[in-house]
This record gives C-alpha cells, structure tokens and sequence, in this order.
C-alpha cells in the first residue's frame, strides 16, 4: 500500500514561502505531479537542489529534461501512478547530492554547456 511510503502535505498550494520551505525539507521524497508546463518546474530543481528524491510525472518522454540528468540521482520520472507505486515501495532510487545537482543543472551549468558564459 502506498500510504504508507508517501504522504501528501500540499495541495492547495496556500503555504506562504517560509511554510513552503519548512514542508520542503520535512520530507526526503517530492513528488512532483504534472502540471500546465508538461515539463520540469522550479518545484523540480528545489528538490534535486535541497537533496532530495524527486518523483517526477510525466506526460510521454521528456526527452530533453531526460538526457540533461542522465548521470544525475535522485530522480525518477513516471509516466502512470503504478510505476511510481513500485519504485517507492522497491526503493528503486538513489539519493542525489545537492552539490552536485546545483554544479551540474543549474542556469550557469546549463548556459556554460552550450558556450554562453554568464558573468
């Protein structure tokens, strides 16, 4: 049963930002669903930044997003909810290192990779 890997704490979206945070980092996986962007968020990269798991939904590949982190851990794109069901009750993830995440995806990181550096 789920339930009892994963619990559930933001869905209104009301949390003020020092709530936001405080919730962030009460939890070692976040579960980032689906949104209007059909792609990563910034709800994605303060997870791979604070040092934690990050489930990712998707809608189809996300190729671009896929590719990019390849090499990096601690995040685990789904499709449908019962493949994400099995990778959190198998614990088919690693944890990622902030540092690394940050290093390697962040604007600057992104921007030097492509020859455009940032002063």
């Amino acid at each position: 049963d789920l339930s009892r890997h994963i619990e559930i704490t933001n869905t209104r979206r009301t949390f003020s930002w020092d709530d936001y945070i405080d919730n962030l980092l009460k939890h070692d996986v976040i579960l980032n669903p689906i949104g209007i962007l059909r792609a990563m968020n910034t709800r994605s990269f303060e997870a791979l930044y604070s040092g934690r798991i990050l489930l990712q939904n998707t809608s189809g590949r996300y190729r671009r997003h896929e590719e990019f982190l390849k090499d990096q851990q601690g995040i685990v794109f789904f499709e449908k909810i019962d493949d994400v069901k099995r990778k959190i009750i198998n614990r088919e993830y690693e944890k990622g290192s902030p540092e690394d995440a940050y290093t390697n995806h962040s604007l600057y990181a992104r921007m030097n990779s492509i020859g455009v550096v940032i002063k």
